[in-house]
């Protein structure tokens, strides 16, 4: 038991109901009251992906202990594998598919040739501009993303200029702030299907890489815009998606067990990517 809580790793299932907050509040809980002498708030977890946003779906890897600290730094670097439904021609404020509506564009011209090469312009090292924080959700708002607009009786902005708008609009979102641009990692992307205006992509990338950022990217690309319909997270590291645990499984035993099946291959994984990234140290303090 000891053990456990000192180095243990396993895989959990999101799905898109549920936070990645509240799923690692339902295993502090769940073990508390399993074992009360364990508190919840001396319950030192940490996991992959770092950033989950709660609409998407799929595996995490969630660490105890020096496990958590390990995930903590060397996190980032671990492969993702994705599932992307994304649709074309169509634009909302923050490129996800239920948002308010703000335009739709002509796509009828789009083949899946020009969409698959597209796509391998991101794949390698390459650069990220921030999402915007907040959704669409207030009329006063409408000013700070009126540029966006891109009404179809007009000619399409090229990618240039729609992406220096989109690095306004952002940084007016955030009050000032100029939108973060980071380096990041696609090792590749591959167009699964392509149903009228209704892409299926699969991407493998770092652990900081945003699909979202990605569809966001090939929409102004190909000139029609494009918004995220569901996003899959289908392996992290070395777990699948079939050996997550859904939640009402996160208890005790079926945790233990988890750990015990998968411990060995996953500090296997964690010991190569420190080797091919020793400059990554854990910095997280126990609590």
């Amino acid at each position: 038991m000891k053990k456990l809580f000192q180095r243990g790793i396993f895989p959990v299932f999101k799905d898109n109901k549920t936070s990645k907050e509240q799923l690692l509040q339902w295993i502090r809980l769940s073990l508390y009251f399993e074992k009360p002498e364990i508190r919840p708030g001396s319950l030192f977890l940490q996991s992959v992906p770092r950033w989950f946003e709660n609409y998407e779906t799929g595996v995490i890897a969630v660490g105890f202990g020096l496990h958590a600290r390990s995930l903590a730094a060397i996190g980032r670097y671990w492969k993702h594998d994705w599932i992307v439904n994304a649709i074309i021609g169509k634009q909302t404020a923050d490129f996800r598919s239920e948002s308010p509506l703000i335009a739709q564009h002509k796509y009828e011209h789009i083949t899946s040739e020009l969409v698959q090469t597209t796509l391998n312009k991101y794949v390698g090292q390459i650069e990220q501009i921030s999402l915007p924080k907040v959704a669409l959700k207030h009329k006063y708002k409408n000013d700070q993303i009126s540029l966006l607009i891109n009404d179809s009786s007009n000619e399409h902005l090229d990618s240039e200029e729609c992406f220096s708008m989109i690095h306004d609009s952002i940084e007016h979102e955030n009050v000032g702030n100029h939108p973060i641009i980071r380096e990041k990692n696609c090792h590749s992307i591959e167009l699964l299907e392509m149903d009228d205006n209704k892409l299926r992509i699969r991407v493998q990338s770092d652990g900081i890489f945003s699909c979202r950022a990605l569809v966001r990217d090939i929409g102004i690309e190909l000139g029609c815009h494009a918004v995220v319909d569901s996003l899959q997270l289908n392996q992290v590291g070395p777990f699948t998606i079939d050996q997550a645990l859904p939640k009402h499984e996160l208890h005790l035993e079926q945790i233990e067990q988890s750990i015990a099946q998968h411990m060995n291959k996953c500090e296997r994984y964690i010991d190569e990517m420190k080797q091919l990234y020793p400059s990554a140290k854990p910095n997280l303090r126990f609590i």
